[in-house]
């Protein structure tokens, strides 16, 4: 079960809030290549959320190469490359 926090108050949008703190556990390795994420409907359930806005994050983490995903299958995390800047 992936915890985070919500805060509906916040001026972030909820579904921003859910991808930020998506990421971080990617890149400190808390969530690992191959990790199976919650579907859209659970999270939305145990967060009380409307489903578009996990999906709407989901489709962010999608765009930015965090996850693959297959229609009416699960979202795995993707192996990423790191990749460096060189110095001239």
């Amino acid at each position: 079960m992936l915890l985070f926090s919500i805060d509906s108050r916040n001026k972030v949008p909820i579904y921003q809030q859910i991808l930020n703190q998506l990421i971080q556990l990617i890149e400190k390795n808390a969530l690992k290549p191959g990790d199976r994420l919650p579907s859209t409907r659970n999270l939305a359930s145990q967060y009380e959320l409307n489903r578009n806005t996990v999906y709407k994050a989901y489709q962010e983490l999608w765009s930015l190469g965090y996850i693959e995903s297959m229609s009416g299958s699960y979202s795995i995390v993707r192996a990423r490359k790191k990749t460096t800047i060189k110095k001239n």
